[in-house]
């Protein structure tokens, strides 16, 4: 895992910006061992300008009846004019309500004691106006975390967990600390983040950053945060911003990961791309040995043809190299040799593209890492260059005159190289001798992704309700890729009945009639579903006739509704995928269609949908197809996007309208006493005339 921020602390800053400060964190705790205790309050560092905190807070800002929670202070400073940078970090926070007590009287900051040093400041509160000191030793607990190892991450940083004893509505709790070094393995290639919102109001929000002398800052904003200013301090420069009475600003929902929502400054030592690309470079390098196992395969497989080549060696890392995520020291930004990495057979997103270019340079195919970002890869031209906006990292090869982009650490890609694409969006840092800037990676395309879902429904018996569904799923591409992946942490009989309570809960009582048969094709990168059901009554009688509703679930699950319509930030309207779902209803002799023709089109600006309906004699159809065209749309366009997802959504729950016998019969004797009637009252409109 190729880690973010130089300073593990940040984390602990974007939370306490985020939520209540004192979130407990996740994570197994382990014993202290031999982490040194905080027995005593520091003064803080010479550089650290202390801000005032105000007396009262107005009567005027954030006057909400609702409120649970107000920041009075957040305050960060970082020094990086000497060989071990320095954070400073000053927040006072108050609950308002009871509810949040809890979270008041805890606060945990995060740092790694392999480079970095702590030293807590202030740990206070103040009541009816007086300051209180609430630090003793013994409410300082160091611990080191062994971070979310269940999920393939050993990250052992300490957490110094502060308890806060005897808060109360309206005690103001303060805390104020520093944290000394960051990691050498960046070289100093760091960008900072400030955000000026949360989602509570903030009385006062500052940040600074000093640079030693002659140093150019890159600063760049994000939804117009207060004006910044750059001065020139004794022995440095200064750049710093602030703010004061932020309203609180609510997180929206379905926003794209990528989309800063709040005011932000990202900051930065100015440096081009190619520097980026020179730190890089003596990490990844391109003379490595080939693992002494596998110089056999290399010499057998450079015969093949540069495809066939490309796809033995990113399946050989993919499927036989486990993920696992290391994150100490140099090992954070700098991968193993591709050696180590093969004999361990474990490592992660450096360690695997590292030895996955060496395999494919072995195999004399053109090939770098290339340094991307799951969480900015949109952002990352818009953000000062820095080792640090990068969290990810892959491949780049050149085969058959086409670029790829392969990621190692995916499992269970088939099919042809070229379709086995990282799912990586936005832009590239290729780590290669002359690369001095970014390389736009190619959006997802919904034909790299197809769902074909054919579903029969026979009627058994003229004079019965039963009817047998025979469900034919077809998936490829990266669905088929997805599915592979998640068959092959389970079973067949897990996934049938995940199939059996998904059908009973819309049709009602059904048995399985066999076990769902899973056919994988790898070289198409295709797999194949059968099913098998019996449904007892599945119908629903109306007066005149009786309704079948096929589930069409594929297909209908891809008309994403927004939890938040009214917005300023973009949403995220539609996955890159194609589904064709047809449903057939095979009619007896007996039985009657009650169907029209229809064929309807609906257009978003993120998807196409097309329905169908064809009545037959004997047999009815009805089809929809879904393709994804635009995975994000802007706040503009949610009206037009609703629109059609709720027409496309009416059309998805279309049925089969047919008329049994039994209504047939029905209907007959209905008929004829209509008929009776309209004689009888012509007969006695005829009487009344001739009277």
């Amino acid at each position: 895992m190729f880690k973010t921020r130089a300073w593990a602390l940040l984390a602990a800053v974007w939370l306490a910006i985020a939520i209540p400060l004192g979130a407990s964190a996740s994570g197994a705790a382990a014993a202290a061992d031999s982490l040194p205790a905080l027995t005593k309050l520091s003064p803080a560092p010479r550089y650290v300008e202390r801000a005032e905190l105000a007396r009262e807070w107005p009567r005027d800002f954030a006057a909400d009846a609702g409120l649970s929670w107000r920041y009075w202070l957040i305050d960060t400073q970082i020094d990086e004019r000497g060989s071990e940078p320095t954070l400073y970090f000053d927040i006072a926070f108050e609950a308002v309500t009871a509810e949040l007590l809890g979270d008041a009287g805890r606060f945990e900051i995060s740092f790694r004691d392999e480079f970095q040093t702590l030293e807590l400041h202030q740990m206070s509160l103040r009541r009816d106006g007086r300051w209180q000191q609430r630090f003793r030793p013994d409410a300082v607990q160091l611990t080191r975390r062994q971070a979310e190892f269940e999920a393939d991450l050993s990250d052992q940083r300490v957490s110094a967990l502060l308890l806060i004893d005897d808060v109360r509505v309206g005690d103001v709790v303060r805390i104020a600390y520093s944290i000394r070094g960051e990691n050498p393995v960046l070289g100093g290639q760091v960008d900072h983040r400030f955000t000026f919102a949360a989602g509570y109001p903030i009385l006062a929000r500052h940040a600074r950053l000093l640079y030693p002398k002659g140093a150019q800052i890159d600063a760049r904003p994000f939804q117009d945060p207060p004006a910044a200013r750059v001065s020139a301090r004794k022995g440095g420069r200064e750049w710093r911003a602030s703010a004061r009475e932020v309203p609180a600003q609510l997180q929206e929902r379905d926003l794209p990961g990528w989309y800063i929502d709040r005011p932000t400054w990202a900051v930065s030592r100015a440096r081009p791309w190619a520097e980026v690309v020179a730190w890089a470079l003596p990490m990844y390098p391109h003379g490595e040995p080939v693992p002494p196992e596998l110089q056999a395969d290399i010499e057998q497989w450079r015969t093949r043809p540069p495809a066939e080549r490309a796809a033995w060696a990113l399946q050989k890392v993919q499927d036989e190299v486990r993920y696992l995520a290391t994150i100490l020291g140099d090992s954070s930004h700098r991968p193993g040799p591709a050696a180590r990495t093969w004999e361990r057979r474990y490592g992660d997103c450096k360690d695997k593209a590292q030895l996955l270019s060496t395999l494919l340079r072995a195999l004399d195919i053109e090939a770098s890492t290339a340094l991307v970002s799951v969480s900015d890869g949109r952002n990352l031209d818009g953000i000062p260059p820095s080792a640090t906006a990068f969290d990810h990292v892959i491949v780049t090869a050149q085969v058959d005159g086409e670029r790829l982009w392969l990621d190692p650490t995916l499992a269970w890609q088939r099919g042809a190289i070229n379709q086995r694409r990282a799912s990586v969006a936005g832009h590239a840092l290729i780590v290669a001798p002359g690369e001095s800037a970014l390389t736009p990676l190619p959006e997802p395309d919904a034909a790299a992704a197809q769902i074909a879902v054919r579903e029969a429904y026979r009627i058994l018996d003229p004079e019965s309700r039963q009817v047998a569904l025979t469900v034919e799923t077809v998936r490829s591409g990266r669905s088929a890729n997805s599915f592979r992946q998640s068959l092959a942490g389970g079973s067949t009989q897990e996934l049938q009945r995940g199939f059996t309570a998904y059908y009973r809960k819309h049709f009602g009582k059904l048995r399985a009639e066999q076990q769902a048969v899973v056919s994988d094709d790898p070289v198409k990168n295709e797999i194949r579903i059968v099913e098998h059901y019996l449904l007892e009554d599945p119908w629903d009688v109306a007066e005149r006739q009786s309704l079948i509703t096929p589930s069409a679930a594929e297909v209908a699950s891809q008309l994403l509704e927004l939890e938040q319509a009214e917005r300023v930030g973009p949403f995220v309207a539609a996955a890159p995928v194609r589904v064709d779902y047809e449903a057939r209803l095979t009619l007896p002799e007996s039985w009657r269609a009650d169907a029209t023709a229809l064929a309807e089109k609906v257009e978003s600006p993120a998807f196409k949908w097309e329905s169908r309906r064809e009545p037959g004699e004997r047999e009815l159809v009805l089809g929809h197809r879904f393709e994804g065209r635009r995975m994000v749309l802007a706040a503009d366009q949610v009206e037009a996007h609703l629109d059609a997802v709720r027409r496309a959504q009416a059309l998805a729950r279309q049925g089969f309208r047919v008329v049994p016998p039994a209504q047939q019969r029905q209907g007959d004797r209905e008929a004829r006493l209509r008929a009776i009637l309209k004689q009888a009252r012509q007969r006695a409109e005829g009487v009344n005339d001739e009277g």
